[in-house]
């Protein structure tokens, strides 16, 4: 009940982290930041749980309202993973991959995320699996996150049709993910485009 009555001065107040810091947004940060642990302290819900536990971990990382603490942040985002948030699932798939090189830790989140739908997690359970040389599996993730829209997987995809990885390579089905991949913005899909 809390989370909901202070959920629209927390997104006004984590949206302005793009201006500078001044004592009075220390303050009402600060404020943020005791107002998502009681909320966290006093949920009833695993979604309450979830959205204080993130912003918690928002606001170590940035240092705002807290002193900036990485390890607190981490903590924080476990917390809201183990709770369901995709964001902080994904966090935690970037850290033990390339933070940590823990890739059972690493997996276990991506698996956890992908079946959230996260299109990192599906492609980072694709390069997990290529890296491994199990091309079946890569393609199966891969494939799994180009259907659910993902332009991260529909990159990967492509990329295994351009070389010919697990499948034959076919430029007709490379071209057709690399597009669809750049239509949504992917950077590195509309880089390999733009090559002659």
């Amino acid at each position: 009940m809390l989370l909901k009555l202070m959920k629209p001065l927390l997104l006004l107040l984590l949206s302005s982290w793009l201006y500078a810091q001044t004592p009075q947004n220390h303050q009402a940060y600060r404020e943020v930041y005791l107002l998502s642990l009681e909320a966290f302290e006093n949920a009833n819900t695993a979604k309450e749980k979830k959205e204080a536990a993130w912003v918690l971990a928002q606001l170590y990382k940035a240092g705002k309202g807290v002193t900036k603490d990485e390890a607190k942040a981490l903590k924080w985002h476990k917390r809201a993973a183990k709770y369901g948030s995709v964001k902080s699932q994904e966090h935690l798939i970037s850290y033990y991959f390339s933070v940590r090189n823990d890739w059972e830790k690493g997996a276990f989140w991506a698996f956890k995320a992908a079946k959230n739908g996260s299109d990192l997690a599906m492609s980072s359970l694709g390069l997990f699996f290529e890296q491994a040389g199990d091309y079946e599996k890569a393609a199966k993730w891969y494939q799994k996150g180009a259907d659910s829209k993902g332009a991260n997987s529909m990159f990967y995809l492509a990329l295994m049709y351009h070389k010919g990885v697990w499948y034959h390579k076919d430029e007709i089905k490379a071209l057709f993910w690399f597009k669809k991949a750049s239509s949504l913005g992917h950077k590195k899909a509309q880089t390999f485009l733009s090559k002659p």
